[in-house]
């Protein structure tokens, strides 16, 4: 007897108990659990069309997220391109520094860099030298540390974002299609968690290799 039932349920068993709180594992537990999973399993295989003629359907759901994701922000800098067209900013880059600043009374230049996930220094100073020349941020002396400089928005800089901000809503309605409010709330609240897991790794282990990120962040 090959017992491949029972194979298969002590990998669900297995998984269950890596996932669960000790004070929690039991058989109801237990059951409920392996419910929940073959339900979010047949959602799953439902929504992703694995047959589709589309090549990029017939990748592993992880390849799959992080190409769909990739193409989401394609789509929204088309968008967002009409809008900053007609302003004096060249790109999202200078779009996402800005509105950084709009929340932020100052900022040191590093702080700001880092705040918008930019790996590299030298593009980050680029960019805040462009809005500086255009006038939209200005330096001033750091009130908590003398040997740098920290930047602010400036008037003329803060009245353009607000008209900016105003055909962004626009853009934000069209980016996010026809999705209901429910489907929108539970998509923020994937893409949070997300977020928060790879901010961990950028602000601490993003030097690391991919081998070594993957131990230490997946691994269970």
């Amino acid at each position: 007897m090959k017992y491949q039932l029972l194979n298969e349920l002590i990998q669900h068993l297995e998984k269950f108990e890596s996932l669960q709180n000790q004070n929690h594992k039991n058989i109801n537990a237990f059951a409920q659990w392996l419910a929940h999973e073959n339900q979010a399993n047949k959602t799953a295989q439902k929504f992703i069309p694995v047959e589709s003629t589309e090549p990029i359907y017939r990748q592993p759901v992880d390849a799959l997220i992080s190409i769909l994701i990739g193409r989401m922000g394609k789509y929204a800098r088309v968008y967002t391109k009409k809008i900053l067209s007609n302003t004096s900013l060249s790109g999202m880059d200078d779009y996402s520094f800005m509105a950084t600043l709009m929340f932020h009374e100052h900022m040191t230049k590093s702080e700001l860099i880092h705040y918008n996930l930019l790996d590299s220094v030298t593009s980050g100073a680029d960019i805040i030298k462009r809005l500086i020349n255009n006038g939209l941020i200005q330096e001033e002396e750091n009130p908590n540390d003398k040997r740098s400089k920290s930047v602010r928005i400036t008037p003329k800089g803060r009245a353009m974002m607000v008209e900016v901000f105003k055909e962004m809503q626009l853009a934000s309605e069209i980016v996010t299609g026809k999705l209901s409010e429910k489907e929108k709330h539970t998509l923020v609240e994937l893409l949070s968690k997300l977020d928060a897991f790879h901010k961990d790794i950028f602000e601490n282990d993003r030097k690391l290799e991919l081998s070594a990120i993957k131990n230490k962040h997946l691994t269970k």
